[in-house]
């Protein structure tokens, strides 16, 4: 009996792992129909059953009526801006920024929710939640290995995609960039192993040194695929160095410098082998970005660095960046900007702007609770979140978000949980 209910307990949890690493890449490459809509029906089937209670509790709470409220605000307010306005040369199609937020209301949000309930009924701690998001970053390691090792390997996933503007940026890219098994190759998927990198510096802080050994693995993940989520690297060690200023400053300080140091080491071994490729590989793009930054801080911007400086910071003007234009300028055709800030402010201006940062920001606040290992955690992934919108509109469902989204909703509910304001 007692094996029969281990067994049960594995195969629940190991079907729970998988859940979760679909719901943060959704791959396209392992059936042909949406992985999100698929996730969100076995999540409603379970909230609306097993979980119907602590559901319909959950939904009905300030900070999540408040998060769900704003996104409404949203809907109405994009989908009037549309009607009013037309640019028919957008990269993307009318009603597509009402359709995200809808997707994050009915989709994403009870996909996150089934989540924290599984494992807050099964007495898991956030620790164990921790180790859960990092155990999903190394499964995607272990996949940005196999594709680095078998080409045979990456070419079957995309082949597989069923994605046609994956593949076309896949032809593109692919002798530096594009490893792994997810959607969001080039942005949202290395951007969460950035994520696992801020948690496994938190918990390498407060909790064991041991999580600090798994930060090489996400780092070559990231390196591989999009160098904006190095920042993560970063971040981490300067808030918690704030942080603890006062309590442990050598400590905290001999940290950042083994961090500069291991970094500094790093970029030299990547411009040795850079200098010595005969061809465009990852070396050569890694010491680009390196290039580039180091140009710029000598005043000279070339590059991606150039366009995000420059080219790519354009606003509306008078009542328009109140209101905005309706215009997506993300690969607009006669201007065009990846910068997250400068792609919201030209569509709804400053009004959808503050809806749109205001519903993140509250439930990152809200949802966090009050130990070192939270504290921390509120203000390094509101930071990073805010960083990595200057490279991409980050704020729209993606890896990085989903991953925001589940730890925090499960630090709001696990403590809820402790003051006894929900039974699971």
């Amino acid at each position: 009996m007692l094996i029969y209910k281990l067994n049960r307990q594995s195969i629940t949890s190991f079907f729970m792992y998988c859940f979760t690493f679909l719901f943060i890449f959704t791959p396209p490459a392992l059936y042909p129909f949406g992985n999100l809509h698929f996730l969100t029906i076995v999540s409603l089937v379970f909230l609306l059953t097993i979980y119907r209670n602590a559901f319909l509790s959950i939904i009905k709470w300030p900070e999540l009526l408040i998060f769900i409220s704003l996104h409404f605000c949203i809907i109405i307010y994009s989908v009037t801006l549309d009607m009013f306005t037309s640019f028919t040369d957008s990269y993307y199609s009318k009603f597509n920024t009402a359709y995200l937020s809808v997707v994050t209301i009915i989709e994403v949000l009870p996909c996150a929710i089934f989540i924290v309930i599984f494992f807050l009924a099964r007495k898991k701690k956030i620790i164990n939640f921790c180790n859960l998001i990092l155990l999903v970053g190394m499964s995607q390691v272990l996949f940005v290995l196999l594709a680095l090792m078998i080409p045979a390997f990456r070419d079957w996933i995309m082949s597989n995609s069923g994605d046609q503007n994956l593949n076309d940026v896949y032809e593109m890219v692919n002798a530096f960039r594009m490893f792994g098994l997810a959607r969001g190759y080039t942005f949202g998927m290395p951007l969460f192993q950035g994520l696992c990198i801020v948690i496994a510096y938190v918990l390498g802080t407060y909790h064991s040194s041991r999580y600090y050994f798994l930060i090489p693995f996400f780092l070559l993940s990231i390196a591989v695929n999009a160098r904006i989520a190095l920042i993560s690297l970063f971040i981490a060690p300067a808030i918690i160095f704030v942080l603890q200023f006062k309590r442990r400053f050598f400590s905290q300080a001999y940290k950042l410098m083994v961090i500069f140091f291991i970094f500094f080491s790093l970029t030299q071994v990547t411009k040795y082998n850079a200098e010595n490729s005969t061809k465009l590989n990852v070396w050569v793009w890694l010491y680009s970005g390196i290039d580039e930054v180091v140009s710029f801080k000598g005043g000279d911007a070339k590059g991606n660095l150039e366009s995000l400086t420059d080219t790519m910071w354009f606003m509306p003007k008078g009542i328009e960046l109140l209101f905005g234009t309706g215009e997506n300028v993300f690969g607009g055709n006669y201007r065009s900007s990846d910068i997250g800030y400068v792609i919201n402010l030209f569509y709804g201006g400053l009004i959808f702007s503050v809806l749109l940062y205001a519903s993140y920001t509250f439930l990152i606040f809200k949802c966090i609770g009050t130990s070192p290992i939270e504290k921390s955690l509120k203000y390094i992934l509101l930071t990073y979140l805010l960083i990595a919108n200057l490279k991409g509109n980050v704020c729209t469902p993606n890896d990085l978000l989903y991953g925001i989204m589940v730890i925090s909703l499960f630090i709001l509910v696990y403590n809820k949980q402790i003051n006894n304001q929900i039974v699971l």
